[in-house]
C-alpha cells in the first residue's frame, strides 16, 4: 500500500449525522441557546450578567461538552453502521470490486481489511496512520543504547 501522510479520510457529513442522530437531535438544543445568548450578549450588555450570575460556568460546559461527545458518537456509529464496503478516503462505495485494488473514484489503493479496522473506530485509525510517517524507515531499525548509559536499579535490587 502506498503511504501518504496527508490523505484525506472520509467523514459523515452534516446531513448524514442529523438524519443518524434522529430524536438524539434535541440534545443539541441547550448549546444552540447558549450560542445565541452569547450573540446577544454583544448587543444588550446587561445580559451578560445575567449569563455569568444565573447560569454559571457549570451549564456552559454541560452544554457544549454534551454536543461535542453526541457528535463524536454519532461519527463513529454512522461510520460502523455502513455496511457496504467504501473507500476509506473519499466514501465511495466499492461493492462488486476486488478485496485489494484502488478506488475508481479517488485513485487512492485500499484493501477491505483496512475498510473493516477503520469501521471500528476512525479516530483511532487516522491517528495511527498519520503517525506511521514518524516511524523509522528501516523495518529492522533498532535503538542503541551506549554501554555507558545509566541503569536504572529495580525495586527489587537486580
Amino acid at each position: 500500500m502506498a503511504f501518504d501522510p496527508a490523505a484525506p479520510f472520509w467523514r459523515p457529513s452534516g446531513v448524514d449525522l442529523f438524519k443518524h442522530l434522529g430524536w438524539r437531535n434535541i440534545f443539541f438544543a441547550p448549546a444552540v441557546g447558549l450560542l445565541a445568548l452569547v450573540v446577544a450578549c454583544f448587543f444588550e450588555p446587561g445580559l451578560f450578567f445575567v449569563f455569568f450570575s444565573y447560569l454559571g460556568i457549570k451549564f456552559t460546559a454541560l452544554a457544549v461538552a454534551i454536543p461535542v461527545a453526541l457528535s463524536g458518537w454519532a461519527i463513529r456509529s454512522a461510520v460502523r453502521a455502513r455496511r457496504d464496503p467504501f473507500c476509506i478516503h473519499c466514501g465511495q462505495c466499492l461493492l462488486g470490486l476486488p478485496a485489494v485494488y484502488t478506488c475508481p473514484e479517488c485513485g487512492r489503493p485500499y484493501d477491505v481489511a483496512m475498510v473493516e479496522e477503520y469501521r471500528r473506530d476512525p479516530q483511532w485509525f487516522v491517528q495511527r496512520w498519520r503517525m506511521q510517517y514518524a516511524l523509522p524507515a528501516a523495518p529492522d531499525a533498532q535503538v542503541v543504547v551506549s554501554p555507558t548509559a545509566p541503569r536504572r536499579r529495580s525495586r527489587d535490587g537486580t
